[in-house]
C-alpha cells in the first residue's frame, strides 16, 4: 500500500514547524481557568435519563455484542483457516481493533460499557441480567500497592508481540483462542478479587482505551461538588440496592478524568441525590487540566506511544530489510557456534528471535530517548527541586495526543481501504462457499480515494501535534507556576522533542506498507 506523496509529507512538515513556534510564542499567556470547560449535559434529555437509570440499559447493549462475539469465536474455530475466507480475523483485527481507536476519541470508554469479556462472567456470577445481587466471589483485595497497572502493560506488550510474530491477523483459530482467554481471565479475576480487578488493572484493551479516553468527548461527572462532599453514604462508590459499587473503585466526588471510568452507569443508578450527569465535551479536557498521575500510568502512556509507532514501522520495507539482515546474522552465528546440525532449528526459530530482538530494541530505545529528554528538561529548568522522575511521569501524558492521532492516521488506511472485505465475508463468514447476501464476490473498493485518505492522515498528525504542544504548555506552567522562565525553557525542550515525534509519524506514513492483515 503506497505511503502519502512527497507534497503531502512536506506540507505536513512545514505546518508542524510553523504551528509549533507560533504556539510557543503564546506561551506567556497563562491559562488561569479552573477545571471548568464547556459541556452539554446529555442526561437533561428525559428519555435518555430514564434509559440510563433502567437496569436494562447496559445489558440491552451488551447482549447483541456478546452474541456477535460468540459468533466470531465459533467462526474462527470451525470456519476455513484460510484467513481471507474467514470473517473472524478480518472483523477482529481490521474492523474492531482499528475502529476502537476512533470510538474512544468520540465516545470515551464505550467499549468497556459493552465489553463481552466481563459481561458473560458478570451475568453468570450475578445469576441475573438486571437484578442487583451479591456476587459469589472470594472478594480478596487486589495487591494494588505491588502491581497497579503492570499486568496490563505486560499483557499489552505480549499481545502486540503475538499479533505480529504468530501472525494472529491471519490465523482464525488464534483469534478465537485470544477471545476465549480474555473471558476466562476476566472470570478468574472476578472469582478471586473484589469488584473488577480485570477492568482496573489487567485488561490491556481497557487500559489503552482508558488512557486514550482522557482525550474522549463523553464523560460521567458530578453536577455539584458540594453535594458529593456532604454525601454520607457514598453510594456511587460503595453501591446500594439500586446499583452496584463502582467496579474500578472510583468515587465520583473525586473523579476528574475518564481513565478508569467504564461508563457502566452504576453510579447514576446508585446516587441518592441524582448528582451524576453524562456529558458531551470538547476533546482532551482531562489532559489539559490538572489530573492524577502515577508511574505505572506514565509507563503505559509511553508504551502506547511506542507501540503505535512500532506497528507502522514493522510494516515498511526498511524494517523488512533490517529484519532479514538480522535474521541471517543470527542463523550464521548459531551455525558457527553449534554446527550445521542446528541449522534447521535456527532457520525455523530465527524469525521469532529476530522480531523479538527488534521489538525489544524498538521499546527500550525510544524509552531511553524519552528519559534523556526528561533529563534535558530538568537541566534546562535550572532547578533541582523537580526531579527527572517527576518530569517523566508528568510529561508522559503529553504523548497521548500525538500517539492517539498517529494511531488514527495509521488506522485510517485500514478502515477506509479494507471495509469491503467485511462486505464480502458477511455473505460467506465460514469460507464454505456460501453467498447469503449476494456480496461474496463484491469488488474490493475503498470508501474514500487515496488522495483524500492521504490528506486526512496529514491533518490528523498536525492536530495531534497541536494538542501535544498545548498539553505540554499547560504541564510546564503547572510544574513551574512560580518561575515563568523555567517553564518556558522546559516547554521549549519538550516542544523540540514533540516536533521530532510528529516528523517521525509523518515519515512512517510516507513509507509504502506491507499489509499484515488477511488478503482476499
Amino acid at each position: 500500500m503506497p505511503g502519502i506523496p512527497n507534497e503531502a509529507f512536506f506540507a505536513g512538515v512545514v505546518l508542524i514547524l510553523l504551528l509549533s513556534f507560533s504556539l510557543f510564542e503564546r506561551h506567556g499567556k497563562r491559562d488561569k481557568r479552573a477545571r471548568n470547560y464547556w459541556h452539554l449535559e446529555l442526561t437533561k434529555f428525559a428519555w435518555l435519563k430514564r434509559a440510563i437509570k433502567s437496569r436494562w440499559f447496559q445489558p440491552a447493549v451488551q447482549l447483541p455484542v456478546v452474541l456477535g462475539f460468540l459468533g466470531v469465536i465459533v467462526v474462527g474455530l470451525i470456519g476455513s483457516q484460510e484467513p481471507g475466507r474467514n470473517l473472524a480475523p478480518v472483523l477482529t483485527w481490521n474492523i474492531w481493533w482499528i475502529g476502537l481507536i476512533f470510538m474512544v476519541l468520540l465516545f470515551g470508554n464505550l467499549w468497556c460499557f459493552m465489553c463481552p469479556w466481563t459481561a458473560i462472567p458478570d451475568w453468570v456470577m450475578r445469576r441475573s441480567f438486571t437484578k442487583v445481587r451479591p456476587i459469589a466471589s472470594l472478594a480478596k483485595k487486589y495487591p494494588r500497592f505491588k502491581l497497579w497497572m503492570w499486568p496490563a502493560i505486560v499483557l499489552f506488550a505480549f499481545v502486540t508481540w503475538l499479533e505480529i510474530v504468530f501472525d494472529a491477523a491471519n490465523r482464525p483459530w488464534l483469534t478465537s483462542v485470544l477471545g476465549i482467554f480474555m473471558i476466562l481471565l476476566s472470570w478468574a479475576l472476578l472469582v478471586v478479587y473484589e469488584r473488577k480487578a480485570m477492568c482496573r488493572y489487567v485488561c490491556y484493551v481497557g487500559r489503552v482505551s482508558g488512557q486514550y479516553a482522557m482525550m474522549g468527548m463523553i464523560e460521567l461527572r458530578r453536577r455539584d461538588n458540594d453535594v458529593c462532599r456532604q454525601c454520607a453514604t457514598k453510594d456511587c462508590y460503595r453501591g446500594s440496592p439500586r446499583g452496584y459499587a463502582c467496579p474500578t473503585h472510583e468515587f465520583m466526588g473525586a473523579m476528574n478524568e475518564n481513565q478508569y471510568c467504564t461508563l457502566c452507569t452504576e453510579c447514576v443508578k446508585s446516587c441518592p441525590h441524582d448528582n451524576i450527569a453524562l456529558n458531551l465535551r470538547p476533546s482532551g479536557e482531562d489532559v489539559l487540566h490538572a489530573h492524577r498521575s502515577r508511574a505505572d500510568e506514565a509507563y503505559m502512556a509511553l508504551l502506547i506511544f511506542i507501540v503505535s509507532a512500532f506497528h507502522g514501522a514493522a510494516m515498511i520495507p526498511l524494517w523488512m530489510e533490517w529484519e532479514n539482515a538480522l535474521r541471517a546474522a543470527i542463523i550464521d552465528g548459531q551455525t558457527a557456534l553449534f554446527g550445521a546440525d542446528l541449522l534447521g532449528f535456527a532457520g525455523s526459530h530465527g524469525g521469532t528471535m529476530t522480531f523479538t530482538v527488534m521489538m525489544l530494541a524498538c521499546i527500550l530505545g525510544p524509552a531511553a530517548i524519552y528519559v534523556a529528554l526528561c533529563w534535558l528538561m530538568r537541566l534546562a529548568s535550572g532547578r533541582s527541586d523537580i526531579t527527572t522522575r517527576k518530569l517523566f511521569v508528568k510529561f508522559s501524558y503529553t504523548l497521548l495526543p500525538i500517539a492517539l492521532f498517529y494511531h488514527l492516521a495509521h488506522n485510517a488506511v485500514h478502515v477506509f481501504w479494507e471495509w469491503s472485505k467485511v462486505r464480502r465475508l458477511i455473505s460467506d463468514p465460514l469460507g464454505w462457499g456460501h453467498d447469503f447476501f449476494g456480496t461474496a464476490r463484491a469488488p474490493l473498493t475503498a470508501l474514500w480515494s487515496p488522495e483524500t485518505i492521504w490528506y486526512v492522515q496529514v491533518a490528523l498528525i498536525v492536530i495531534g501535534h497541536i494538542y501535544g504542544i498545548y498539553v505540554a504548555q499547560r504541564e510546564s506552567n503547572r510544574l513551574y507556576a512560580d518561575d515563568r522562565k523555567a517553564a518556558l525553557r522546559v516547554h521549549l525542550v519538550m516542544m523540540v522533542g514533540m516536533i521530532l515525534m510528529s516528523l517521525l509519524s509523518l515519515w512512517l506514513l510516507a513509507q509504502p506498507m506491507f499489509m499484515r492483515t488477511a488478503d482476499l
